[in-house]
């Protein structure tokens, strides 16, 4: 079993999402996905979320909201338990563009993230 986190950063209808570049025998290879990953020993979902957040993009979390659990069973991956958060308001520290240990973090809007709408 494995507890992961997956958030999607979204500004008006735009997501800010991570295009799998980098691994090789990754189950998400070429895909466009959320940011997220692994708990690490002791961390809560939160932490982990704006971990992996502050990793692969550079932002950090200003406003957020949990949206549940999702559960996969699978014989060839094992159980996943991923905790799905939905972003709406951010803190900019890095560069638009973020190259990670996973792949290449891309948003899609011109005029930054530093404030995200959500109410």
């Amino acid at each position: 079993m494995r507890n992961t986190s997956l958030c999607y950063i979204e500004r008006g209808r735009d997501y800010l999402m991570l295009h799998r570049v980098k691994k090789e025998n990754d189950e998400n290879r070429d895909k466009w996905i959320g940011i997220g990953g692994k708990f690490e020993e002791g961390e809560s979902p939160e932490e982990c979320m704006l971990r992996e957040m502050r990793e692969e993009t550079g932002l950090t979390a200003v406003r957020w909201r949990f949206r549940g659990i999702v559960t996969f069973v699978s014989d060839e991956w094992g159980t996943e338990y991923m905790h799905l958060f939905h972003v709406q308001r951010v803190y900019r520290q890095s560069p638009r563009v973020r190259r990670g240990r996973a792949g290449v973090a891309r948003q899609r809007c011109a005029d930054g993230y530093a404030d995200m709408g959500g109410r």
